[in-house]
């Protein structure tokens, strides 16, 4: 692998609402170097997640999957 090839990362488990899941993964999320680490996050649910638009600023991707 490239030394200046991005890592990117898919996470699960974010839901709506602002918990320990979400408090643990947003923390790890903002002190990473996001020049070579960025995450990006799976939405199972029809509302945005919790930290949605701190996730999108930061230059995370929402990806969605639809449960119907």
């Amino acid at each position: 692998m490239s030394k200046d090839k991005l890592i990117r990362i898919l996470q699960v488990g974010m839901s709506p609402y602002y918990g320990g899941t979400e408090a643990f993964l947003m923390s790890q999320y903002r002190a990473i170097d996001r020049t070579k680490i960025q995450f990006d996050f799976l939405n199972v649910y029809n509302e945005k997640i919790a930290c949605q638009d701190e996730i999108e600023t930061l230059g995370g991707n929402i990806y969605y999957l639809d449960m119907a």
